[in-house]
């Protein structure tokens, strides 16, 4: 997908969905639309931890299509929305990206990924009603 159009529908979507939400700083959120991640994931969150800083980081050449990329940045709006979760699990438990076979660390990948998945359905089906 071309870079300025996912930008685009980001921006959008991340503009929609955070004042819909309350979201206290929207420009807590940086976006960057690349052509591909050293990860190979579609998108990613970065969170800064200090700052509270969320970096949502987009590869365009893994996103073929809108839906794809409506159900993709929706997805990460899932994260950045619960960004409280991972910051208390930072400084609760610690993330110890060296250690990622521990059990606290196997069930916050689990959670965060699950909150973000039934988030991600609630905020696409918003998006897709803001014009209706």
């Amino acid at each position: 997908m071309k870079v300025k159009t996912l930008e685009k529908l980001a921006k959008d979507m991340i503009d929609y969905i955070i004042n819909l939400s309350g979201f206290e700083h929207i420009e807590d959120i940086q976006l960057n639309v690349v052509d591909n991640l050293e990860s190979g994931d579609m998108a990613e969150c970065n969170y800064n931890d200090s700052h509270g800083y969320i970096q949502l980081n987009i590869a365009s050449n893994m996103i073929n299509d809108i839906e794809q990329a409506k159900y993709v940045i929706s997805h990460e709006l899932g994260h950045i929305l619960t960004r409280e979760f991972h910051t208390y699990y930072v400084n609760f438990v610690g993330l110890d990206d060296d250690d990622m076979t521990s059990i606290c660390s196997n069930v916050y990948e689990q959670t965060a990924e699950i909150l973000a998945k039934r988030l991600g359905r609630l905020i696409l089906k918003l998006y897709e009603q803001k014009d209706k």
